[in-house]
This record gives C-alpha cells, structure tokens and sequence, in this order.
C-alpha cells in the first residue's frame, strides 16, 4: 500500500495489510516520518523480515538472528553478539539484500574493519581507543558467517559468502598463561586467613570451575562431609541485575571432589556468614572486585599478571602435571567434549615419543622368533 502524508503534522505515515506466522491477515500502522520514502522504506522492510526471503536486507536478517539467539541462549550471551551485530555489522550491510552479498563485499569489510578502532573506558573513566585485535576481527567473521548460515539454513538463501571469502583475520593461538603450585602459593600467603577473597581464589585454583559458577554456589551446593561441590548454575549480572542461568554447557553440570583442607577452608568461611540459609549464595563479591584482588596481591607477591579465568588453565595444567588423562581433566571442567580439553591443553602433555619407541621395539623383539 501506499503511503500517506499527515495534513496536521506534515510528517508521512504507512499503513498495510500482511500475514502473521500463523496465516492470519492483520494491519499494520506506522507514523512519524519526515519523508515519504522513509515510510516506503520502513513498510518494505518490514514485510521482508515477516516474510523472511533471501530478498531482505541484512538488517532485517539481523532482527531475525537476534531473536533466535535471545530464546535459545543466556542474557549475557545475547547481549555480547547483540553488541557484534549492532557496532560491526549492521552498520556497513545493513541495508543491502544479503542474496546480493558476494565474497568481495566480505572480504572489503574486513578491510575496513582493519582500519577501525573501538573505545573503551580505561579504570579512571578515561576513553581509550584501540584498533580491532585479529582475533576480535576472527570473531566478527563467524558471527557474520553465522547470520548467513542461519538464512540459508532458514529463509532460502542459496550459500554463504563468508565461506567463499575465508577467515583472512585468523589470529595464531595465544599461548596459555597460568601460575605453577609454587606460584599460587606465594600468592595465596598475601591474603589474610579469614579474607573471602582467600577461600574464593584457593577454590577457583583446586577446583577449577569458572568464576561464574564460583558466584553460584550457595550453602546447599558444599557438601563438606563428602568433600563434594555441586556445580549446577552460574551468576551473571545483566542490565545490573543479578542474574543465575544453567551452566554454559550440559556436561558443565557436574560434582567435583575436592580435598581435606579445601573443604576445612570452606567449613571456616560459611561459619563466618551470617545465619545463612540453603540457597544463599557464600561469595556475594563482585566479577570485578576479584580481577582488581589479583592484579593487586599478584604485584604483592611478585608473579607475573594473569587473568582470573587463566586459575582454571593453572588448575588444569596442575592435573596434567600429576598425570590425569584428558578425560578426566575434561570431566572435572565440564567440558562437554575431550576434544575441547585436548585443543587447550594438548601441548602442555609431555612427549611420550621415545617411551613409545621403547615399547614398540619391546614388543617387536618379544615377537621375532629367536635364530636356532
């Protein structure tokens, strides 16, 4: 239909009929334009993304990925590729037919965004700006490749270009970085021994669950006679509010066993709560509070700087080092694959070439029938 010029207002609105998901007719009415192709544009627009042909626009595809990944994933998932689609996708394709989208227009995209650069605020409020990592330009390349594989999947979109252009912003493999035992003891001796954040980092270091799931755990979750923890949920705060979802994975539902004197520590620091009850959470600190406490009793006690996550690559390389097999290692993570464990942590396996040379000539030798 077309659209109409408001006489009191001066500004154009549209007005048309279309078909719901579930066959229903109904009527549309959208006003406030300032020109008549602006309501043109809204109303075909809008109609591409009800009908979700190969025809619509990558924005219109976008509102349809979006709402996808808002139903089948966490808040705070949605809200980073949210963030992706909004800042470094939509905004160059955005009004292009996504069945006119060829390789080149992806491969001059990752051209442009080499040359951009994202603003973020430094811990005194200061606005840093910074070009775009390979490995964050990597990671706008899969999302872009998802929105496709999510058209042709869906909405009749014949292939997908980003696979015709390739990852040319593949990153290398960043190194793994993580505190030997010797290491997080020194750190662990700059804290008080009734500190929380004590308690908190020997767990995260001798369990190595995520901080998330640290956050999660309440009085019901330790069982301290049984020396078990139950890892069920993670916290997360969305929008400033606190927020606890299932664990990132399926195998991320899990018990780990943990030993005598972690769960001493742990019986120590829930008696210092006040009267808690089951379902209260026993580390109420924030996500941030526990980046700010390592950098600090790092630097006190001399180590190089990690990340909190990287106490769960030290965790892990602490098991490798004491001879656990991936499966194991993967168990105790809650990775839901060994193959994720091993693409982590492969490299940090002794070579077993020689020991297996060894063996091998052992049993060719055992085999070979011995000259009368």
């Amino acid at each position: 239909m077309p659209s109409y010029k408001d006489e009191k207002t001066g500004k154009w609105y549209c007005q048309f009929y279309y078909k719901d998901h579930t066959g229903n007719r109904r009527k549309k009415y959208k006003r406030g334009f300032a020109l008549k192709r602006d309501a043109d544009q809204w109303e075909r627009d809008f109609l591409e993304k009800m009908q979700g042909t190969p025809e619509m626009t990558l924005e219109a595809l976008s509102s349809l990925y979006l709402k996808d990944i808002k139903l089948n994933h966490k808040p705070v998932t949605y809200r980073t590729r949210e963030s992706r689609v909004r800042l470094w996708i939509v905004p160059y394709f955005g009004k292009t037919p996504i069945n006119t989208i060829k390789a080149i227009d992806i491969k001059n995209w990752q051209d442009e965004l080499k040359k951009s650069e994202s603003v973020r605020l430094s811990s005194s409020g200061e606005a840093i700006k910074a070009s775009l990592s390979p490995g964050y330009i990597g990671t706008l390349h899969r999302e872009l490749s998802a929105m496709m594989n999510f058209a042709v999947r869906y909405y009749g979109l014949p292939d997908n270009p980003c696979k015709k252009a390739g990852n040319i912003s593949k990153s290398k493999k960043k190194s793994l970085s993580f505190w030997t035992l010797d290491q997080f003891n020194q750190f662990i001796e700059t804290f008080e021994d009734d500190d929380p954040f004590r308690v908190a980092f020997l767990t995260l270091y001798y369990t190595g669950c995520r901080v998330g799931e640290l956050q999660a755990l309440t009085v019901d979750d330790i069982d301290l006679k049984a020396g078990k923890i139950r890892i069920n949920k993670t916290f997360n705060v969305v929008d400033g509010k606190h927020v606890v979802t299932d664990t990132k994975t399926e195998k991320g539902n899990r018990v780990i066993r943990i030993n005598k004197s972690l769960s001493a520590d742990l019986k120590a620091h829930i008696s210092r709560l006040y009267k808690p009850a089951p379902s209260d959470r026993i580390f109420v600190m924030t996500h941030s509070a526990y980046g700010k406490k390592l950098d600090s009793h790092a630097a006190s006690a001399g180590l190089p700087k990690i990340r909190v996550h990287d106490l769960r690559h030290s965790h892990a390389s602490l098991l490798i080092e004491m001879g656990f097999s991936p499966v194991a290692i993967a168990d105790r993570l809650g990775h839901e694959k060994v193959s994720t464990t091993l693409d982590i942590y492969s490299h940090l396996y002794p070579s077993q070439q020689d020991e297996l040379a060894d063996k091998l000539e052992e049993k060719w030798t055992a085999g070979t029938p011995k000259t009368p």
